[in-house]
């Protein structure tokens, strides 16, 4: 059940000022789950759908490249992309500019693959977005857009979250 504020409800910390937390938190979980439902269908794990997009959108980039750019340890990439290859969706090799870098690119299964993927999220949009009219989405874009720069600025100042540069080998 959302919590909301004329409701009274309280948020998970028991106070009335976690109510965004808590939403964001319902909102990501129920977001995650219809995604998940939907890309069972292809086969795919949580989290693989997004390497295959980020790869869909420049192909050929390092796994240090996609950790960083997906904001996740190499550790859960590095599984994440076996087993894309074993799957045969992509293939690593190493690059010719640092026999030390690994890139990873789509095979022509990974290419067909993520187009269907972009599908499933395109449908997932349809249906995140049925019932707000189009100033409700816009709205939602600008406040959600501005909490999410606020939250990167406060992991950076914490030291938490210092993404390095990454050159696409």
């Amino acid at each position: 059940m959302p919590y909301h504020e004329e409701g009274g409800n309280e948020g998970p910390a028991g106070s009335p000022d976690c109510l965004v937390s808590a939403n964001v938190i319902l909102l990501a979980r129920a977001h995650r789950s219809l995604a998940a439902e939907l890309l069972r269908e292809l086969g795919l794990f949580p989290g693989q759908e997004m390497l295959l997009l980020e790869l869909g959108k420049q192909d050929g980039q390092s796994q240090q490249c996609l950790s960083q750019a997906l904001q996740l340890d190499h550790s859960t990439v590095t599984k994440s992309l076996s087993r894309l290859e074993c799957a045969g969706f992509i293939q690593r090799m190493r690059s010719e500019q640092d026999g030390r870098v690994t890139l990873v690119m789509l095979t022509e299964a990974g290419r067909a693959l993520e187009g269907q993927v972009r599908e499933i999220f395109r449908r997932l949009e349809e249906v995140t977005v049925s019932t707000l009219t189009a100033d409700e989405r816009r709205c939602f874009l600008e406040v959600t857009e501005k909490i999410s720069r606020t939250l990167r600025r406060s992991l950076r100042s914490s030291g938490a979250h210092s993404p390095k540069s990454c050159d696409h080998d």
